[in-house]
């Protein structure tokens, strides 16, 4: 009967021990969200250095080619540069809004905006409109959309 009474314990012991671990290997539903989001990630030459970065894109907003683009132009969206001042100095699109993703209001002047302003958001090659736009979606914007090429891309495509 002991023997039974023991092998209960340590059955008992060694399953708990189990499941502990297994709550260490979940994930929290931050994270799990976050994994979610991330759809793939695509390496991008930076504009500025030359060099090859990572450039993750999201699920949910809406990316547009150069050419998709300038139809959506012809269609009333504007363009949001959100490059660095010193990076928009170099050359913008024509007409362009500018709102640097990188300042310390960025947030305060995208919530100021109206919530169906038709926008395509554009940086040099794709990483931070990336994650304006999904600002811009999670806020409630329901007319933004992201031109991942960015102005790396537009510049190549310009005299086309």
């Amino acid at each position: 009967m002991q023997k039974y009474i023991w092998l209960l314990l340590i059955s008992g012991i060694v399953l708990s021990c189990k499941n502990d671990q297994e709550k260490d290997n979940t994930t929290t539903p931050q994270e799990t969200t976050v994994k979610q989001a991330e759809t793939k990630s695509q390496m991008v030459k930076n504009d500025l250095t030359g060099e090859m970065q990572k450039r993750t894109e999201w699920t949910d907003i809406k990316k547009v080619s150069i050419a998709e683009a300038k139809n959506l132009a012809k269609q009333g969206y504007k363009f949001l540069d959100i490059r660095l001042p010193s990076e928009i100095e170099r050359g913008k699109i024509d007409g362009a809004l500018e709102m640097n993703v990188k300042s310390y209001d960025f947030q305060h002047n995208v919530n100021k905006m109206e919530r169906d302003v038709k926008l395509i958001v554009y940086c040099s090659t794709g990483n931070r409109s990336a994650l304006a736009s999904k600002l811009f979606s999670t806020l409630g914007f329901t007319n933004v959309v992201e031109m991942p090429g960015g102005y790396s891309e537009w510049r190549t495509t310009e005299n086309k």
